[in-house]
């Protein structure tokens, strides 16, 4: 029986098995050391590019210790763009502090797309941040009167 039939096996039937302490640490510590390596390899970058030098318009992007958060708002902003035919975000496993970005265009050099994205995002915030102060100065002359 091969391992897979033998995983499907084990989640029809599941037995529960008791963790000691022990198991635990080693676990957090295995995923702490996970993380290490993973800036060790990156030495300090925030972002990694993996793209086939004869296709520029395909690319994947690593972002170290980013979420949801940053993947939806590029990958929405991404998709809005008329350069883009394929964009998608993975986060690979919860432990794991890494966003994966695919990106497609359609003929445009991929880094330049993105990069073009990122701008607007950081625009978008900029605008959100100016409106919501404007916001909360404007409530607070009301509250006083």
């Amino acid at each position: 029986m091969s391992d897979v039939s033998d995983k499907i096996m084990d989640e029809e039937n599941p037995v529960e098995e008791e963790e000691d302490d022990e198991e635990i640490a080693e676990s957090e510590s295995q995923i702490s050391d996970q993380q290490e390596k993973i800036q060790t390899e990156n030495q300090g970058r925030k972002v990694t590019v993996q793209m086939n030098k004869q296709d520029p318009s395909c690319a994947t992007y690593s972002f170290i210790e980013e979420d949801h958060t940053l993947g939806n708002s590029l990958r929405y902003l991404l998709m809005a763009n008329t350069n883009t035919s394929f964009c998608g975000y993975t986060i690979p496993h919860p432990s794991e502090s890494v966003m994966n970005l695919r990106l497609q265009t359609n003929g445009a050099k991929a880094n330049d797309v993105i990069k073009g994205s990122l701008k607007d995002l950081a625009t978008l915030c900029d605008i959100l941040s100016e409106n919501y102060e404007r916001a909360l100065e404007e409530f607070k002359q009301k509250s006083k009167k």
